[in-house]
């Protein structure tokens, strides 16, 4: 609709304003679907997904995160690069990076991609998904290893989940890392807290490092 309406050749001739626009349905459902089931078929976002915040999650998050992009992610891809040959893993990133072309543009950057979708993706994979998961596993009447495994497996498919919808085949195995990483963070201290900063210091960290290079 938005390529549509604003006369653009295609999606990756909109500008950084446009993108903004196009991507907000996605973030209000992202936030209001998990707050909707939760109202009317639970105990409310905060109580079933554990949507608090301490003053210790920003820099523990913050140094999970940034530690993720800068050492992590490396480790990663170094064998797989060296298969693949010189690909640029960063590529979708930096497209995007390159619309902020003024001030304006950094800003809308920074939200869009250091709050909007971190926080509201936060909600809906580490918040309704992956609880929902973990209790459906719980609850499973057969195969017993899922049962006595509901966490670690509500974490796992939550993150395959998580890298898959991306739709960034290259990028896939980073997403699924972080999405572990975030998926443990919220079992681990029961709370959506520390995965949503360490998901802002993720997301950030790119932004920045391609900003400045």
């Amino acid at each position: 609709m938005v390529v549509a309406v604003g006369g653009y050749s295609d999606v990756d001739a909109l500008p950084l304003s446009a993108v903004v626009i196009a991507q907000t349905p996605l973030w209000v459902v992202n936030l209001a679907w998990p707050v909707l089931v939760a109202r009317r078929k639970g105990n409310g976002a905060v109580r079933d997904f554990g949507l608090t915040m301490r003053w210790t999650d920003a820099p523990l998050g913050l140094s999970i995160g940034v530690a993720t992009q800068l050492v992590v992610l490396p480790l990663l891809y170094l064998p797989l690069l060296w298969l693949l040959g010189d690909r640029d893993v960063s590529e979708a990133a930096r497209q995007l990076t390159e619309r902020a072309d003024d001030a304006l543009g950094v800003v809308l950057l920074v939200v869009m991609v250091g709050i909007a979708a971190p926080m509201t993706e936060e909600i809906f994979y580490r918040g309704l998904f992956l609880r929902a998961l973990e209790r459906r596993f719980a609850n499973a009447r057969s195969a017993g290893y899922w049962r006595s495994h509901a966490r670690a497996m509500s974490v796992v498919v939550s993150a395959l989940v998580f890298g898959a919808v991306h739709f960034q085949a290259l990028q896939f195995l980073g997403l699924f890392a972080f999405g572990l990483i975030a998926g443990t963070l919220t079992v681990r201290f029961g709370r959506l807290g520390p995965a949503m900063w360490a998901h802002l210091g993720f997301n950030l960290t790119t932004v920045a490092l391609l900003l400045w290079f």
